[in-house]
């Protein structure tokens, strides 16, 4: 119970970190005058740990449920999790089809983990906006 909580925990902590260094990058590079060399490399080192802390997550994770389709669950709802709330934390900004984005994707989620019959129907909508 324990590993399982702590590799959760950990791939959370690892994608925040990722989705941080994506969400600075392309905000430093899109306001300033920066190469886009020396915006790569000055976020370069927060990827590598983020990744790092990811693989960390996923090896226990891995051993914890015995099942890597758990751990990529647990993955991608952390980053449906974390992406729009980071996201608007360091940008302060959402535009108008950035929730109904986030919302499809969601719902597309769930539909193709729970109900596999109206999920290709579903992703439809998703796509139009993205």
């Amino acid at each position: 119970m324990f590993l399982s909580l702590m590799a959760a925990i950990i791939i959370f902590i690892g994608e925040a970190v990722v989705i941080y260094a994506e969400i600075v990058g392309a905000k430093l590079f899109g306001i300033s005058n920066d190469p886009f060399l020396g915006v790569f490399l000055k976020l370069a080192l927060i990827v590598a740990m983020g990744s790092w802390i990811l693989l960390i997550g996923y090896m226990l994770g891995q051993r914890a449920f015995k099942n890597i389709w758990i751990v990529g669950v647990i993955s991608l709802v952390s980053i449906l999790i974390m992406e729009p709330v980071l996201n608007y934390a360091i940008t302060r900004s959402s535009g108008r089809f950035d929730s109904w984005r986030d919302w499809l994707g969601f719902r597309n989620f769930l539909a193709i983990n729970f109900n596999k019959k109206s999920a290709p129907v579903l992703l439809l909508g998703a796509d139009f906006f993205c």
